[in-house]
């Protein structure tokens, strides 16, 4: 599962893992990813990273 709110990251890292066969869940924040977790039934593997970025 991906979870990013910035659409152009979310599309960067969607063609990466689905390019290299990766079925991938996607949610644009952390209600959306809890709700998605409660309906699905496969298995979730993967890393968490969370990258943020400090206005100047």
């Amino acid at each position: 599962m991906v979870v990013e709110d910035n659409p152009m990251n979310m599309e960067l890292v969607l063609f990466v893992l689905q390019s290299n066969g990766m079925e991938v869940a996607q949610a644009v924040d952390r209600t959306k990813a809890l709700e998605l977790t409660k309906g699905y039934r496969k298995a979730f593997a993967g890393n968490v990273i969370s990258i943020m970025y400090k206005a100047c």
